[in-house]
C-alpha cells in the first residue's frame, strides 16, 4: 500500500472517529414553531378536552382509579323453618300409585323430611313433590314396560345378564307377566323389588306437598375483607341483633326470606317449579368503598334467578340389610352466590391514573403536528421554519458557523448531501 493510501485511511479513521465524538457530546433541542390556524387550534382543544374528560369523569371517578380493590372472603349458613301435609283422598285418580301405597302419602313433612341433604355446601334442596316405593329388596322381578325393549313374548328375546338402555338390573332370561298389566308380557330383571312406578302422585295439576312457599329460610351471611386488614368484616344481620324479614322495597336488608317471594322475585311461578322442580339462584353482592364508614355504608343487595328448570334425584331410607323405601324427590334447590369488591384509596394507583392521563394528553400533540403537516394550507411554510437543511462537502468537517465564501468553496468540485442542520 502506498503512502497515499495509508495518509487516506487514517484520514477516514480521524474523520469517524471525529464523527463519533461529536454524535456523542450533541444535544439537540426541537424548534418551536407557532401556527395561528383557528381549525387547527379546535382540533388540539377539542382532544384535549375529551382526554382529560375521560380521564377525570371514567378512568377516576366513574372506575375508582384513585383506589385498589380486594375481592371479598365469605360464608353463607341457612336455616329453614316449615310444616307441610301430603294426602291423596280415595276418589282422587292417582293410577300410577297402588291402593295399598296410598297410606304413605298422607303425612305430616317437617324440616328433616323435606331438606335432603340436611347441609350442603352454599346451597339447600326443598322437596315439593314425591314418588314413593316402598319395601324394596333384592330379588328378581318384572322389568317396568316402559322401558324401551323389556316388553317380550318369549324367553329367547330376553337374553340372560344382559342391560337394557334405561333398565333396572340385568335380564333373567325368563319372559313373564307385567305386575302392571296381565296382557302384557316383559322381561325378568335382577333388581330392586318391586319396580319403582315413576309417575307424579297428581300428575301435572299439583305438587304433592302444600304450603311449601310459606317455609321460611333464614340466610346468615358473613364477609370479610383481610387485604385492608381485620377490621373489615362483618355479617349482613343489620341493623341490630334479631333477623328480619325481607321485602325488596320496605326492608331490603332482611336475613329471613319467604320461599314464595323468593321464586316471585326471581320470575318464576312457584306452584309450576314445584312439580317437577328447578334450580334458584340467590345472589348476596358486597361492594364496599372502605373510604366510608364501614359499618355505615357497607351492605349486602339481593339479587334472585331462575337457573333451570326440572330437578329430581333418589334417596333411600333403609330400614335393615336389604330393605328399603326408595323415594324421588322434586324439588327447589336454591344456590347462594356470594360476590364483593372494597375498594380503598391507593397513592400508587391515583399516581399511575393520572401519569396516564398526562401521556394521553401528549397524544394530542401527535394529532396536531399530523394535521398541521398534512392536512392545513400552512403546510409547506411549517415544515420549512420547522426543518432546516445545509449542503457540506462529503469529507469536510463539521463547523458550528460558515460563511457564503466557505460554503461556496467547499462545495466545488464535490457531491453534496443534505441533513438536519443545528443552525437556525
Amino acid at each position: 500500500m502506498t503512502n497515499k493510501g495509508v495518509l487516506n485511511m487514517t484520514s477516514r479513521w480521524d474523520r469517524l472517529g471525529n464523527s463519533l465524538l461529536q454524535s456523542f457530546i450533541e444535544y439537540e433541542t426541537p424548534r418551536l414553531v407557532k401556527v395561528h390556524n383557528v381549525y387547527l387550534g379546535l382540533v388540539i382543544r377539542v382532544c384535549q378536552i375529551l382526554v382529560f374528560s375521560y380521564v377525570i369523569s371514567y378512568a377516576i371517578l366513574y372506575e375508582r382509579g384513585y383506589q385498589e380493590f380486594a375481592q371479598v372472603e365469605s360464608s353463607a349458613t341457612v336455616k329453614l323453618k316449615g310444616t307441610s301435609r301430603s294426602h291423596i283422598p280415595t276418589h282422587e285418580n292417582a293410577t300410577t300409585i297402588l291402593p295399598e301405597w296410598r297410606h304413605l302419602y298422607s303425612r305430616i313433612w317437617d324440616v328433616a323430611d323435606y331438606v335432603v341433604p340436611p347441609a350442603e355446601n352454599g346451597a339447600f334442596f326443598i322437596t315439593t313433590n314425591v314418588v314413593i316405593t316402598p319395601n324394596q329388596t333384592q330379588g328378581s322381578c318384572a322389568e317396568d314396560p316402559a322401558i324401551k325393549r323389556a316388553k317380550c313374548k318369549t324367553d329367547e328375546q330376553c337374553i340372560k345378564d344382559k342391560y337394557l338402555v334405561f333398565g333396572h338390573g340385568p335380564m333373567t332370561g325368563r319372559c313373564v307377566p307385567s305386575d302392571r298389566s296381565q296382557r302384557t308380557k316383559v322381561c325378568e330383571v335382577e333388581a330392586w323389588c318391586p319396580i319403582e312406578r315413576d309417575g307424579l302422585p297428581f300428575g301435572m295439576t299439583k305438587p304433592l306437598m302444600d304450603h311449601v312457599d310459606r317455609y321460611t329460610v333464614f340466610i346468615k351471611n358473613s364477609i370479610a375483607f383481610p387485604f385492608f386488614g381485620p377490621q373489615y368484616r362483618r355479617n349482613n344481620v343489620i341493623p341490630g341483633p334479631k333477623p328480619t324479614i325481607y321485602h325488596p322495597v320496605r326492608r331490603p336488608l332482611g336475613q329471613i326470606f319467604w320461599l314464595g317471594d323468593v321464586i316471585s322475585l326471581s320470575g318464576g311461578n312457584f306452584t309450576q317449579l314445584s312439580l317437577k322442580g328447578g334450580v334458584i339462584s340467590i345472589s348476596i353482592q358486597w361492594n364496599c368503598d372502605l373510604d366510608y364508614d364501614f359499618d355505615k355504608y357497607c351492605l349486602p343487595h339481593y339479587e334472585f334467578r331462575i337457573l333451570d328448570t326440572g330437578w329430581n334425584f333418589r334417596h333411600a331410607q333403609f330400614h335393615e340389610t336389604g330393605r328399603r323405601t326408595l323415594f324421588k324427590a322434586y324439588g327447589l334447590r336454591f344456590v347462594i352466590l356470594v360476590d364483593g369488591l372494597a375498594g380503598k384509596f391507593s397513592l400508587r394507583n391515583t399516581i399511575l391514573n393520572v401519569g396516564n392521563g398526562l401521556a394521553l394528553l401528549g397524544m394530542t400533540t401527535f394529532v396536531g403536528e399530523f394535521f398541521l403537516l398534512y392536512f392545513a394550507k400552512e403546510k409547506k411554510n411549517v415544515v420549512a421554519k420547522k426543518y432546516d437543511y445545509i449542503t457540506k462537502r462529503r469529507n469536510a468537517i463539521k463547523v458550528p458557523t460558515l460563511d457564503e465564501a466557505e460554503v461556496a468553496t467547499l462545495n466545488q468540485n464535490a457531491d453534496v448531501f443534505t441533513l438536519k442542520s443545528d443552525l437556525p
